[in-house]
């Protein structure tokens, strides 16, 4: 993760100035500088650690996630989004009922309260957030052949750093929580670091409490390819299981298509994340 000192810093500040009129947090008294030091913390995370394309996701909660995006576009039908957004309810603090996030949601500081997320870490209790790929349809007859193309599901990014946020979070709780760590990587860039065995880059997510695998695709290769990859993605991600790091996955295809060969292409200890009963499942 990148050196954070600057940006705390120049949050502190801000803070000092919005809430308690000052200009420096020099000026604040110690109960006020401790507030504002573990507000400017959060704050920094969330910016660093969450991706900003094509939105800035740090600045959503879950009362965003209602299916329809900022200009009041409709991105998915109601009761997916509802299904999703306990999904990731139930995930974070451990609420099942729509009418009691509807009370806690409006609420932030209610919900950080709730938060069941150090239960989830102990136990590696990882989440799945999964939905179609893009599909071509073929309509009409030979003389007039149209092809349509469905859009692939919107949100799974969006539910995925709804999660990352909360844990994150969590600071707020307890010192204990101090000192987890969160990464953000791209399947593609992941994998390319793994073939290129690069320890450095690798570090920060291999040993991260909280990793999230953005855009994992499955996609036909050679037979040597996949062993390769397979290999080298199951020994990564068995470590961070032995370990009981939590893993997000955003996997672009329906992780339920018993047709698909995830041993193969992912290797087992992914193979075992997926079929998991500890497994949270959240379909987009």
């Amino acid at each position: 993760m990148k050196n954070l000192s600057y940006l705390i810093n120049e949050y502190q500040n801000l803070l000092a100035k919005k809430f308690y009129d000052v200009d420096s947090i020099s000026e604040c008294s110690k109960i006020q500088s401790d507030t504002i030091k573990l507000a400017a913390d959060i704050k920094a995370h969330h910016d660093v650690v969450l991706p900003d394309d094509p939105v800035k996701y740090s600045k959503y909660n879950i009362s965003d996630f209602n299916g329809f995006d900022e200009l009041s576009t409709s991105l998915m039908e109601p009761k997916v989004a509802l299904k999703a957004k306990l999904g990731i309810a139930e995930y974070c603090w451990n609420i099942s009922s729509a009418e009691m996030l509807k009370e806690l949601e409006e609420d932030p500081l209610s919900l950080v309260k709730r938060s069941v997320l150090g239960n989830r870490l102990k136990n590696g209790q990882n989440v799945i957030v999964y939905g179609e790929p893009k599909k071509s349809v073929i309509s009409g007859d030979a003389n007039n052949l149209k092809v349509h193309i469905s859009k692939n599901p919107k949100g799974m990014t969006m539910a995925a750093a709804l999660i990352m946020k909360e844990a994150i979070n969590m600071r707020s709780i307890s010192k204990e929580f101090l000192s987890q760590t969160y990464a953000w990587i791209s399947y593609r860039r992941l994998r390319q670091y793994l073939l290129d065995r690069n320890i450095e880059k690798l570090a920060e997510y291999k040993y991260s409490d909280w990793l999230v695998i953005d855009d994992v695709v499955y996609e036909e290769s050679s037979e040597r390819q996949q062993s390769m990859f397979a290999s080298l993605l199951d020994t990564f991600f068995q470590e961070r299981m032995d370990e009981k790091l939590c893993n997000i996955f955003v996997c672009k295809f329906n992780v339920k298509d018993t047709t698909l060969d995830l041993d193969s292409q992912f290797g087992l200890a992914i193979d075992k994340i997926i079929n998991s009963r500890k497994t949270f499942l959240i379909s987009l």
